[in-house]
């Protein structure tokens, strides 16, 4: 759910071009899923890649920073995770 709102909020901010969401999730392997959410909101600068999955790390106005860290740590506690964010 978190990254649908960043999603959302991301395309808020566009008023030039065509918005975008889309989800998919399918199996990977037998014990595991692929979840990819794509939009075609404003992006994240390069030099902030690394850094958006740590705590208290925010690109919104109104953000506290938490959500893509909560996020992780809960896929995380479920096995590994691969991280791959464009």
């Amino acid at each position: 759910m978190n990254l649908v709102m960043n999603s959302l909020d991301a395309l808020s901010e566009v008023t030039d071009r065509h918005r975008f969401l889309r989800i998919k999730a399918d199996l990977e392997t037998a014990e595991s899923v692929r979840v990819v959410v794509e939009d075609t909101g404003i992006g994240i600068e390069p030099h902030r890649m690394k850094e958006i999955f740590e705590p208290f790390h925010t690109t919104k106005a109104h953000g506290l920073g938490l959500g893509l860290s909560i996020s992780r740590s809960i896929i995380e506690a479920h096995g590994d995770v691969t991280s791959n964010t464009q």
